[in-house]
């Protein structure tokens, strides 16, 4: 039996789901998250849960609709392919360790809504060289530890 591949993920009503067609949610194995290029947080869902993206290593681009207000610990962590996030215009919290680990991120901005961004965000992303924020959010302590960071800039 051949095991059909999934490139685009929703995440939406608390499970991740196939695609817009089947609305079924499903439990996946890590073979099966392997194979996901781009996720996509759906309009409605407001936090992502720790841990529930954590080590999908294909994964290229996120996708965030302005719904969501709250990313919690670890949920897109060692994601290494990870290039670009298109970030939700609500969003006031990143947990901790959120995108930890993720090695092909080299640059992003956080969105001026974002309150805390909490420790150990951005550790371990071996090529993050640069970072925007907005002077009313705070960095917590280690956010960007074991970085590449040439240039924090606030707007």
């Amino acid at each position: 039996m051949q095991m059909t591949r999934y490139k685009e993920i929703y995440y939406k009503q608390g499970a991740i789901w196939w695609d817009e067609t089947t609305q079924l949610p499903l439990i996946h194995t890590k073979e099966e998250r392997n194979t996901w290029t781009h996720i996509i947080i759906d309009e409605g869902v407001k936090a992502v849960p720790p841990y529930t993206f954590f080590g999908c290593e294909h994964v290229t681009l996120i996708t965030m609709y302005d719904s969501l207000e709250r990313l919690e610990n670890h949920c897109f962590s060692h994601n290494k392919r990870l290039v670009k996030i298109i970030w939700s215009k609500t969003l006031k919290y990143i947990g901790y360790c959120c995108f930890y680990g993720c090695t092909s991120l080299e640059a992003t901005y956080i969105p001026p809504s974002c309150r805390q961004v909490d420790y150990a965000t951005f550790e371990k992303c071996s090529k993050f060289k640069i970072l925007y924020a907005s002077l009313a959010t705070k960095l917590c302590y280690g956010v960007i530890l074991d970085t590449k960071l040439l240039e924090l800039s606030p707007f």
